[in-house]
C-alpha cells in the first residue's frame, strides 16, 4: 500500500521535506512552516487535477439511469405513482432505445409525446416531469454534470374548472351500470380520489356506526404519517351498507365481473358517455366538482383540504379560479357582514 504523503526531517540536516510522485521537495527548517507549505502544495495539486469524466460521458444510457432512479426512489412514493412512473420511463426508454442520458434533448421528448395523441395536456405534463426527474436525480447523484433537459418546460396541467351540473350527473347515473353508478356516487359525495382511494375500499375499512372510511394506505401517508379518514353522509352510508353485505371480502366497488374499478375500465364507460350523451369528462371531475362546490358554499379551505386528503396550499394553487366565481363572491360578501 502506498504511503500517504507527509513531511519528514532529513537525517543529519535541519530541513523538512515531502516526497511527491518520487520527487523530494525541501520545505523549511521550521516544522510548522513546513506543514503550511506542504498543505499549500497539496491544495495546488488538487486544484490542478483534471475533473473526472462524468459517468454519462462513459456511455450510461437513459434506460440505465431510469432503472437506477426507480430503484432509489421506490420507497418515496405510493404504489400507484411508482407504477405510473415505471410505465412512463419504460415507454420513453423504448422510444430512445440505447441513447446516452446526456444526449437526451427536448425535441426528442416532444417527438415521443406526439406519438400519444390520446394523452391530454395534464398527462403530457406529468410525463415530462417524470423524465426530467430522472435527469435531475442523476445530477444530484453525480451521474451527470447537468441535466440536458434543464431548460425544458414541464408543461401546464389542465385547470380544474370542469364541474358537473346536476343534470349531467343524473344523466350519467341513469346511463351507466348500477355498479359503476354506485362507485361514481361515492366519489361525488366524498370528493375521494377515484382509483387510489375509493376503488381500494373494503368492508374492513368501513365503520358504519362512526360514519367513516379509514384507509391505512393512501397517497399522502408518507407525508402525513396518519391514516386517511373519509367522512360519510347518510346517502352514502345506505349505499355502503348494501355493498358491505354484498362484498364482505375484496373491494366494495366492483364491476359485474368482480374486478375493482380502475382508470382503464372507467375510461371505457366515459367514452360511451361522451358518444351517447355528449358529456365529455372522467372520474376525477366528480372530485373536482365536490371541491369546487364546497369552496363556493364557503367551507374553509383548511376544512375542504382535510375532507379530500390534501393540503390547503394545493387547493389554493389548483382552485384559485373559484375565488373569482360570482356565486362564491356573493356568499363571501354576505358572510363578511353577517357572520
Amino acid at each position: 500500500m502506498a504511503r500517504k504523503p507527509g513531511i519528514w526531517l532529513r537525517k543529519g540536516t535541519p530541513w523538512y521535506y515531502v516526497t511527491l510522485k518520487g520527487d523530494q521537495i525541501r520545505l523549511s527548517k521550521d516544522e510548522k512552516e513546513a506543514q503550511r507549505m506542504f498543505h499549500e502544495l497539496m491544495a495546488k495539486k488538487v486544484a490542478e487535477a483534471p475533473d473526472p469524466e462524468p459517468p454519462a460521458a462513459l456511455g450510461v444510457s437513459f434506460k440505465k439511469l431510469a432503472d437506477e432512479y426507480l430503484k432509489a426512489t421506490q420507497g418515496d412514493k405510493g404504489q400507484r405513482a411508482f407504477q405510473q412512473q415505471t410505465k412512463t420511463l419504460q415507454l420513453f426508454s423504448n422510444h430512445v432505445k440505447k441513447l446516452r442520458a446526456d444526449e437526451v434533448r427536448p425535441h426528442m421528448v416532444r417527438a415521443w409525446l406526439a406519438t400519444k395523441p390520446e394523452w391530454n395536456v395534464s398527462t403530457q405534463s406529468g410525463q415530462r416531469k417524470t423524465i426530467k426527474a430522472v435527469l435531475n436525480w442523476a445530477v444530484k447523484e453525480g451521474y451527470l454534470n447537468e441535466s440536458p433537459l434543464k431548460k425544458m418546460a414541464g408543461g401546464e396541467a389542465l385547470r380544474r374548472d370542469r364541474v358537473f351540473t346536476e343534470e349531467e350527473k343524473k344523466k350519467i347515473s341513469e346511463f351507466v351500470s348500477p355498479d359503476f353508478a354506485d362507485f361514481l356516487k361515492a366519489i361525488e359525495l366524498t370528493g375521494a380520489r377515484p382509483f387510489s382511494e375509493m376503488a381500494q375500499v373494503t368492508a374492513t375499512d368501513v365503520d358504519l356506526n362512526a360514519g367513516t372510511i379509514t384507509l391505512q394506505k393512501h397517497k399522502n401517508r408518507k407525508k402525513t404519517g396518519k391514516p386517511r379518514t373519509i367522512f360519510l353522509v347518510p346517502e352514502l352510508l345506505a349505499i355502503l351498507k348494501k355493498r358491505v353485505e354484498q362484498h364482505p371480502n375484496g373491494p366494495l366497488f366492483q364491476s359485474r365481473r368482480g374486478a375493482k374499478w380502475n382508470s382503464g375500465s372507467s375510461r371505457k364507460w366515459f367514452s360511451e358517455i361522451e358518444k351517447e350523451l355528449g358529456i365529455k369528462a372522467h372520474a376525477y371531475v366528480y372530485r373536482h366538482s365536490y371541491i369546487t362546490a364546497a369552496l363556493i358554499r364557503g367551507v374553509p379551505v383548511e376544512v375542504v383540504a382535510e375532507l379530500v386528503g390534501n393540503t390547503p396550499s394545493v387547493l389554493h394553487r389548483n382552485y384559485a379560479h373559484v375565488g373569482k366565481d360570482k356565486t362564491a363572491l356573493k356568499a363571501a360578501a354576505l358572510k363578511a357582514v353577517t357572520g
